[in-house]
């Protein structure tokens, strides 16, 4: 949830005047000056959760919410609405870009990367990196990735069913599939087609001009028959586990997890013994997924199956992980995860001035 007393602004230059000193002259003690990038989505649409003559508070779509960090001076800059001005403060030290979907947020993630390149500054999940994790994309990159199995996905933009039922002809895509509209997240607009006679329910989506994703179902269901989904945050190239759920459906997320006593300790006993249960080959071949997908920081949804493969299921920037949870069994680890990206952020921040000495 993100509070603004103004409609969303873009713009493209920094005020004059105002800029970050050098390293040299710059007092040690300075805090960081961040730059926060979000965008509006292309849609230009919002969910408005409150509002009073002071201003409006919005859920917006395709960014990563940013915590609270102690010691940072922030900035934030919100890209889309309506056209550019000044941007009024000075140049930031490095940019941290939340933009995290490029289905929904592809004009905010080329305005971001327009922005970073011209200024020259210093960026976290750089836009391009960001448009690069489209699900298709990730399929085609990582399609024969030893060891983790990512499910085969294309991009549609059906007008009729028959242009799915085509697909599937054509062997575009096999049966069964998930279908899903792109840009959405947590289940929402989700099913699975099992058959051919399934294809017709989707007469319910708007095939007005969209793009859908159809991914090839994997039945990860687990010996005891349910299904587990567990969540590996990685941020600067080391990786947090976050969470494990359990649920007697094929869409597991935190809304259709069995709140069972058993899986409440499984799931503590798999965070606490991570390394353990994953073993040094899987985490090996995460930590070359992650390198590979190049972002500074991201989340990973995968099932652990019994022969020791790991299936992922989705990857992307976007996932819900840093914030405090009423859950006592991942409390102690969103801290850790948290505490992380703040190094990270003073880290990088400490390199920058190094550079700026030499």
């Amino acid at each position: 949830m993100t509070k603004k007393k103004n409609p969303p602004t873009i713009s493209y230059s920094f005020q004059a005047g105002t800029g970050t000193q050098t390293a040299r002259s710059a007092p040690p003690e300075r805090k960081p000056r961040v730059l926060i990038i979000n965008a509006i989505p292309d849609d230009n649409r919002v969910t408005v959760e409150f509002i009073d003559q002071r201003g409006f508070e919005f859920h917006n779509t395709g960014n990563f919410e940013f915590p609270e960090i102690d010691g940072i001076d922030i900035h934030v800059l919100f890209l889309g609405g309506r056209k550019g001005g000044q941007i009024k403060f000075g140049r930031p030290d490095f940019a941290v870009n939340l933009i995290c979907d490029p289905d929904s947020n592809a004009r905010g993630l080329e305005a971001a990367r327009e922005l970073i390149a011209r200024e020259g500054i210093p960026s976290l999940n750089p836009p391009e990196r960001i448009a690069a994790t489209k699900r298709d994309l990730l399929y085609q990159r990582f399609a024969d990735f030893e060891g983790v199995l990512v499910p085969k996905t294309i991009r549609l933009r059906p007008r009729y069913c028959r242009d799915v039922r085509a697909a599937v002809e054509r062997g575009d895509i096999r049966l069964p599939f998930i279908f899903r509209p792109a840009g959405q997240h947590g289940g929402k607009g989700m099913t699975l087609i099992r058959e051919p006679g399934d294809i017709d329910e989707l007469e319910r989506f708007a095939f007005d001009g969209r793009d859908y994703y159809l991914t090839e179902f994997v039945d990860c269901r687990d010996p005891d028959g349910f299904y587990r989904k567990f969540r590996v945050i990685a941020i600067d190239g080391r990786l947090y586990p976050r969470h494990l759920f359990t649920s007697d459906q094929w869409m597991v997320h935190r809304n259709s997890k069995r709140k069972v006593a058993d899986f409440e300790a499984d799931e503590k006993e798999f965070l606490e013994h991570f390394r353990e249960r994953l073993g040094e080959r899987n985490l090996a071949r995460l930590e070359a997924f992650s390198a590979q997908v190049g972002l500074d920081y991201f989340g990973m949804d995968l099932n652990l199956r019994p022969d020791g493969s790991l299936v992922m299921f989705e990857t992307n920037a976007c996932m819900y992980s840093l914030f405090e949870s009423k859950r006592d069994n991942i409390k102690p680890f969103t801290r850790v995860i948290g505490a992380a990206l703040r190094d990270m952020i003073f880290r990088r921040y400490r390199d920058s001035r190094s550079l700026a000495l030499h």
